[in-house]
């Protein structure tokens, strides 16, 4: 359950980060297939960065550890800026700097796109429905002809093991 996050590779290592139960997720499911995407997605990463965008990047894990715990939709939105890789990735998918611009408009919504993407995850806060920006979102979609599917999505409560 909570937010996991991935510390050491070999050995694998992860720990459990709190996610405060005021905050909701949606996905935005893009129908947009691309044949290995997954490589794609990777080779346009570069393999070395400048230290000042690390540095950036180090500040804002810092602000969405805290903004993700204390539920500030606000701050979440502040921290939620990937100066290395979603910046590369946005060249494969068009929309996503047009999604971004415009949930900047909303100031109870933080998104970023989830994994290799294409999908978008959207975070606000239980009680504050993004309908808006969702709305907005599907017309850029459907603009370009690409059908959505948006999905609720819950932290849940984690995971076991199940002996057979």
């Amino acid at each position: 359950g909570g937010l996991v996050a991935l510390t050491s590779i070999d050995p694998m290592d992860f720990i459990i980060l709190k996610l405060n139960p005021d905050i909701s997720i949606k996905l935005i499911l893009p129908d947009v297939k691309i044949k290995n995407k997954t490589i794609i997605a990777r080779s346009v990463v570069p393999e070395e960065i400048k230290m000042r965008d690390h540095v950036k990047n180090a500040m804002n894990i810092l602000g969405l550890i805290n903004s993700f715990e204390f539920g500030n939709i606000g701050k979440l939105k502040k921290h939620m800026v990937d100066q290395i890789v979603e910046l590369k990735r946005s060249s494969i998918y068009p929309f996503l700097d047009e999604i971004r611009n415009i949930s900047q408009k909303y100031e109870d919504v933080s998104i970023a796109l989830s994994g290799a993407g294409p999908s978008i995850i959207v975070f606000h806060n239980i009680g504050h429905e993004p309908s808006d920006f969702i709305n907005e979102a599907l017309d850029i979609f459907n603009l370009q002809g690409i059908k959505c599917q948006i999905v609720k999505s819950e932290v849940g409560g984690g995971s076991r093991v199940i002996e057979d």
